[in-house]
């Protein structure tokens, strides 16, 4: 991943950024991390307070971005987990706090 494929949208809205932002910390701290989006608002980011439609925007830009991919249990949910490389996150983390 090159540091311009998931370089920090202007056009994102604030709300979202910090949930990508927290998701990107969760993701490091936990690399085998793996949940469906309503477990990861309720879990993976218990001590805020987001819409679940912003973090339905976060983790598509996420996905899109490389960092995370979705994988679809046998359950028929699709869950979310970490793709990216700690070089990778540290790198997206960086640009996010730049963009701040």
């Amino acid at each position: 991943c090159t540091l311009h494929h998931w370089s920090v949208s202007h056009a994102m809205q604030p709300e979202i950024r910090v949930i990508v932002e927290a998701l990107i910390e969760y993701v490091f701290a936990n690399p085998i991390a793996c949940d469906t989006e309503d477990g990861i608002e309720r879990w993976w980011l218990s001590d805020r307070r987001q819409s679940s439609r912003d973090v339905a925007a976060a983790l598509g830009w996420l996905v899109r971005s490389g960092l995370l991919q979705t994988v679809t249990a046998a359950d028929g949910r699709t869950r979310y987990r970490r793709i990216a490389t700690d070089d990778s996150l540290n790198a997206a983390l960086d640009e996010f706090r730049r963009a701040h």
